[in-house]
């Protein structure tokens, strides 16, 4: 994913993340030829849960939309990353559909506050760039 990095007076490059954003702790790269400057591998927020999970019953309108897990447990969408890493679900909507194919429709829903936690801890300052 190319970004458009915001120049600072000092001739660096920031980008302005949310401070619920899943990249904050993903390192800039930039290309030497074009000058892009893009995302790195991403690695999600550790999530050290010290608050027990909730149970969230897969619901049939849930199934090819995961983010609306996360909007109805959390209210906001862009938390499913949260969901998809405490259940372990490298593809969220295959996964939930074999989950709920298979007769399993239970995912565990890790507590707001330990989420808010994991993205505090990524980094209070924008990536840098490499």
């Amino acid at each position: 994913m190319a970004i458009t990095p915001n120049p600072t007076s000092s001739g660096s490059s920031e980008v302005q993340l949310s401070t619920r954003s899943r990249y904050r702790k993903t390192r800039l790269r930039k290309d030497s030829v074009s000058g892009t400057v893009f995302f790195g591998i991403w690695r999600p927020p550790e999530i050290i849960e010290t608050k027990p999970s909730k149970k969230h019953r897969i619901q049939t309108d849930e199934v090819h939309d995961p983010g609306l897990i996360a909007h109805r447990e959390y209210g906001d969408k862009t938390l499913f990353w949260a969901i998809a890493v405490r259940n372990n679900l490298m593809l969220p909507m295959v996964d939930i559909k074999t989950m709920v194919d298979s007769g399993n429709s239970i995912l565990f829903i890790p507590h707001i506050d330990d989420v808010t936690s994991a993205l505090q801890r990524a980094s209070p300052n924008s990536p840098g760039t490499t």
